[in-house]
């Protein structure tokens, strides 16, 4: 009844028989194809869904599968109350998974939207830093609810990771940064999800699926134009949950779309067709290809000719672009963006590029967008919102913060806004109508200190080529040793562990685009090793163990020539690397020549020049000969102007001077910005404890260093928490308040930090900096510093003795031991921790652990003015 046809004489086609044509048969299976999709999501979803209701209970499910999945995705989600996608860390499954779920909810009008999350190999080096980046990439693919891959579930108190899975990643009471911290990490989760959650959806494109069955995806046809975002959508949305209100087709739930991009499908069914005709004549465009068939055996050949006379009717004719019926558009298949456009559907933002990912929400007043840094890097970005008559907050989830923007520009309906996030940062741009006036140039001596005009992150810098020619220069002091692996040019291999990085390898698909490898160079008193940086690869491409240990002042080049790393030491070429076939982007400077990743070298290098051409001998033993001219690069200007109390404006700088700020009508305000404190080094010595199993005694160090490093082997292997305290004076003239940024330089691998006494914050990932301003008063201040590293150290101790769990070829634990439950004398006294799984061995090396430093205190410097009546200037208070 379903089909309309008896489908007994049709059976013999399931055996692979031709029953009436070949033909026929298709249009047959097709049926049973659908019918199989259909009672998948109507009977087995649909029908556990209703028989757990009066249970009290809601059904979730992830609205696909893998292997042999027999359904629609979109249906097979619909009819579920919740629904979720999933993704791995730190790459892999997922870009498609998570679409599924967003446009299925989106079009269903279900708002939260679920992910299993960071599901990976498993490993114990794990951390807030390790899973920013890809938690952020499924923030901006749609999801705004993390379901945590893996809680286990922990049977005995015994310390160490206790019971795992072989994939996920460790959120439970035996991690040690969860146990500690995780509440710091929830708090951003949960502030960004619940932003996330608020208000609509927001998209220009639905991209229809079609009726095949089983179907995993659709088709982005025509393409989707930059700066646009989409959802898939179905034939039974459109037949039971879709209307169009002034142009645009409008579901149940909120979502809205633009246009409706159907792709070549060649078959649709007489009463989808019919229902796309009635909604054009309501005021839809579609864009596409005209179906010329109905895809199954019901009412064959009628239906056909029904599908084809609709299509005749809304289609434009041939060597027409487009066709008006009613209220609305039909488009032969075109580009897409200048039919946007027409329809004053314009980019949600643009001026980004390929490093930075965005999601917008339509809210009841205004509108929220979503950015995130992909890349280890410092970006400046001025992007540009389709928002106008409305003013910026910049919402920061980590620490929750809420600025209330005063820099930005209104022209041609669009806002441009300048921001600056730092390594793997996110930002909520929230826009809400405007109250007073945009600052839109601010100047000091004369000179806008304001880049409007920043190219896009991602653009390629000039003279960057494809031949990958490239020289980087720098001075450094090296402070330890480094692992030196052996050379490859790529195939999977990863070296970014256990280095001490000058220059750090950004990854290069992010920071530049498809075929690029970011260059790093790491360096330690036995040599330096050369990395790049590229999708599932991080060679060392060039490896030099050097004939004496390098301790003083040291000059490094590395320069690429045709992609070949040639490296220098003092002027002299000393080693020649492998060609990787990547096109080649410098490594990455932090500010005022320090570098990014808690690198050691942290105010420490020198002198940095990059050049995108190859440096002859003569030029780089020049550059070696001239360390008088290698002073660190001045620290650049940060600036912010937010706004305060009504009619107030906040200037907050890290150098002093007479700025003026210009107002979007006219208006002229004088800001004299005092000059800051000078940065104060927190030095040793430091009081260090330990709390946690097999900890060493407290004791007093004269200066900061890695437990790894420690000759003391309780020390060397400890894992849990290291307390650092200390007491340091501030000059009179400080004042409390004062803009304070406490920069604690390497840790391994979360810090919580307490200021006279009071909780000031919890650093969870590099670079590891918090303001602490508000916590500070003139004389003495205390500090206490609690950081807490990984598993890793303790479990390559416990190696270091014969293991007693049984486990398998695969170091899986077999069954767990008796003893661990019972309390009984564990068979290896010297071991500590238990684990299902063998994470390390004996000669794993030892990542950095606790605080390293060098830790810091920046002082910027506040000026407070008043907004003057239009056309009269105002001095600072």
């Amino acid at each position: 009844a379903r089909f309309g046809y008896d489908p007994l004489p049709w059976m013999p086609v399931l055996s692979g028989r031709i029953v009436g044509s070949a033909e026929q048969s298709d249009r047959f299976l097709w049926d049973v194809r659908r019918l199989v999709a259909d009672l998948v999501s109507e009977d087995y979803v649909g029908g556990l869904r209703d028989a757990i209701h009066p249970m009290g209970l809601t059904l979730w499910l992830e609205n696909y599968g893998h292997w042999g999945f027999p359904g629609d995705f979109s249906t097979y989600g619909g009819q579920s109350d919740n629904i979720g996608g999933e993704y791995w860390n730190p790459n892999g499954l997922g870009a498609n998974e998570n679409r599924l779920a967003s446009s299925t909810g989106h079009i269903y009008g279900k708002n939260i939207i679920s992910a299993e999350s960071f599901t990976s190999g498993n490993n114990q080096g794990d951390s807030p830093g390790y899973v920013k980046a890809r938690g952020d990439w499924a923030f901006a693919n749609g999801i705004n609810h993390y379901v945590l891959h893996v809680v286990a579930h922990q049977p005995t108190n015994y310390p160490g990771p206790g019971m795992g899975l072989e994939w996920g990643t460790n959120f439970n009471r035996n991690s040690l940064w969860f146990q500690e911290h995780g509440k710091a990490w929830a708090d951003f989760v949960r502030r960004s999800s619940y932003l996330l959650q608020q208000g609509t959806p927001a998209a220009e494109v639905a991209y229809y699926i079609g009726e095949d069955s089983p179907v995993m995806s659709g088709r982005m046809e025509p393409g989707l134009p930059a700066g646009y975002d989409f959802d898939w959508i179905n034939a039974e949305v459109l037949l039971k949950r879709a209307s169009v209100k002034n142009g645009r087709l409008v579901l149940q739930g909120g979502a809205s779309y633009a246009v409706l991009a159907i792709p070549a499908t060649a078959s649709m069914r007489p009463p989808t067709i019919a229902r796309i005709a009635e909604l054009v004549k309501q005021g839809l465009t579609v864009v596409g290809t005209a179906p010329t068939s109905s895809p199954g055996l019901r009412d064959f050949p009628r239906a056909d000719a029904q599908v084809k006379t609709a299509a005749a009717q809304l289609w434009p004719a041939s060597g027409q672009a487009s066709r008006k019926t009613g209220l609305g558009t039909v488009w032969a298949t075109t580009p897409l963006e200048p039919i946007l456009k027409a329809k004053k559907a314009l980019p949600a933002v643009t001026n980004l590029g390929d490093n930075l990912l965005w999601k917008q929400r339509h809210l009841a007043d205004g509108e929220l967008f979503f950015l995130s840094n992909q890349t280890e890097s410092e970006v400046k970005i001025t992007p540009s919102f389709a928002v106008n008559g409305m003013a910026p907050q910049l919402w920061n989830a980590e620490t929750g913060r809420v600025e209330e923007a005063a820099i930005y520009r209104a022209a041609d309906g669009r806002t441009s806004v300048p921001i600056m996030l730092g390594p793997l940062d996110s930002v909520f741009v929230i826009f809400r109508k405007a109250t007073a006036p945009a600052v839109t140039d601010v100047t000091l001596g004369g000179r806008s200190v304001l880049a409007w005009a920043d190219q896009p992150a991602g653009q390629a810098l000039a003279g960057e080529v494809a031949d990958s020619n490239m020289t980087q220069s720098f001075w450094v002091k090296p402070n330890g040793t480094i692992n030196v692996p052996g050379q490859r040019a790529g195939g999977g291999a990863v070296e970014l562990n256990n280095q001490r990085w000058a220059l750090f390898p950004p990854q290069g698909t992010t920071a530049r685009g498809d075929g690029f490898a970011g260059s790093g160079v790491s360096v330690g008193t036995n040599g330096v090793v050369v990395v790049q940086h590229w999708p599932f690869n991080a060679p060392a491409v060039l490896a030099w163990n050097s004939p004496s240990p390098l301790s003083d002042w040291t000059h490094v080049a590395v320069s690429y020539r045709a992609g070949v790393p040639h490296l220098y030491v003092n002027g002299k070429e000393v080693a020649q690397g492998l060609r990787s076939g990547q096109k080649i982007t410098g490594g990455v400077p932090g500010e005022a020549g320090q570098t990014v990743q808690g690198s050691p070298y942290i105010g420490g290098v020198r002198g940095l020049k990059t050049s995108y051409q190859p440096l002859s001998d003569a030029a780089i033993a020049a550059l070696a000969a001239d360390f008088k001219s290698s002073a660190p690069v001045p620290l650049p200007l940060v600036l912010e102007v937010s706004r305060a109390a009504a009619g107030k404006l906040e200037v907050h700088a890290n150098q002093g001077g007479s700025f003026s700020l210009k107002t979007a009508d006219g208006r002229s305000i004088a800001a004299q910005v005092p000059a800051p404190l000078a940065t104060l080094p927190l030095e040793g010595p430091w009081s260090v404890s330990f709390s946690g199993v097999a900890a060493p005694k407290a004791g007093v160090w004269p200066k900061l260093a890695s437990l790894s490093a420690s000759t003391d082997e309780k020390t060397k292997y400890f894992s849990g928490n290291i307390i650092y305290d200390k007491s340091f004076e501030l000059l009179a003239a400080f004042k409390p308040g004062t803009p304070t940024t406490l920069d604690l330089g390497q840790v391994g691998i979360v810090a919580r930090v307490t200021v006279n006494g009071k909780a000031a914050g919890t650093a969870l990932r590099a670079p590891y900096r918090l303001e602490i301003g508000s916590f500070l008063k003139p004389g003495k201040n205390t500090l206490r510093v609690l950081v807490t590293d990984t598993w890793v150290n303790r479990l390559v101790g416990d190696e270091q003795f014969p293991d007693d769990v049984p486990r398998d070829g695969r170091g899986n634990t077999i069954n767990y031991p008796e003893w661990a439950f019972t309390g009984a004398p564990r068979p290896e006294p010297r071991r500590v921790t238990l684990a299902a799984r063998r994470f390390v061995d004996r000669n794993t090396k030892l990542p950095d652990a606790g605080l390293l430093g060098p830790v810091q205190l920046k002082f910027g410097s506040v000026a407070v003015v008043t907004l003057p009546s239009a056309g009269k200037p105002s001095s600072g208070e």
